[in-house]
């Protein structure tokens, strides 16, 4: 079980390294802060001839899709609601462990989780059991969320309270948002890694004994 461990913070470091850019490939005789990148390799580069070489240029897609996903897709973007997802299923899925069996038993229901313990999913299985209504209004959310930009919202506090601030603490809130949502993939892909390969669910002593050290480490990171 201690693999699981190494495997969980051999991946943060290197999350760490990427996100600050401390990686130095060459050397320098320049004094550089800590929050300036030194990575001498352009990554924008290699997103740009891979995204030529597997759709822009292949002739296997279809123009018309290959004219589209140009035109459309963003890979900012889609980082940015991969991350604000993620975010969400990391906490649902920890509230989901906690609370679930609680309400379940104050409210006399059946308990939905999987061996009454671990979050029905795609890898640990009990989707079946959740009613389908559930299903039709995550659906309805998604298809609002990715229509976004074609809905008007004139008396929205939050952009508001956003577009007041200046550009710099505009930048620096959006840095924020993009590193807790890389942070969040890497948790939740952990935490259904953790639980297809032991079983176990992830609130259990050994795993909460992590945790304060796991806030830290993530304060440290973003907010340092």
């Amino acid at each position: 079980m201690r693999v699981h461990y190494i495997i969980f913070y051999i991946v943060m470091i290197l999350n760490v390294q990427i996100i600050n850019g401390f990686f130095i490939f060459r050397p320098t005789n320049k004094v550089i802060s800590i929050k300036q990148p030194t990575m001498s390799l352009n990554f924008n580069n290699m997103k740009k001839k891979t995204y030529n070489k597997l759709i822009r240029n292949n002739k296997k897609i279809p123009k018309i899709v290959r004219y589209f996903i140009h035109q459309n897709f963003s890979l900012k973007e889609s980082e940015l609601k991969h991350g604000r997802i993620a975010m969400l299923a990391v906490i649902g899925r920890v509230f989901a462990e906690v609370i679930h069996p609680v309400l379940a038993i104050r409210l006399y229901a059946d308990n939905l989780l999987v061996n009454n313990e671990l979050v029905p999913s795609f890898i640990n299985g009990g989707l079946s059991r959740i009613n389908c209504v559930f299903y039709i209004f995550v659906l309805l959310y998604v298809g609002v969320i990715e229509l976004n930009h074609v809905i008007s919202i004139n008396n929205n506090v939050i952009l508001k309270k956003y577009n007041e601030k200046t550009l710099k603490e505009q930048e620096e809130l959006k840095r924020i948002e993009v590193n807790f949502g890389r942070i969040a993939m890497l948790l939740s892909v952990w935490f259904c890694y953790y639980e297809y390969t032991t079983k176990y669910s992830i609130i259990n002593p050994e795993i909460l004994a992590m945790y304060p050290w796991f806030i830290i480490f993530v304060y440290i990171l973003i907010f340092t």
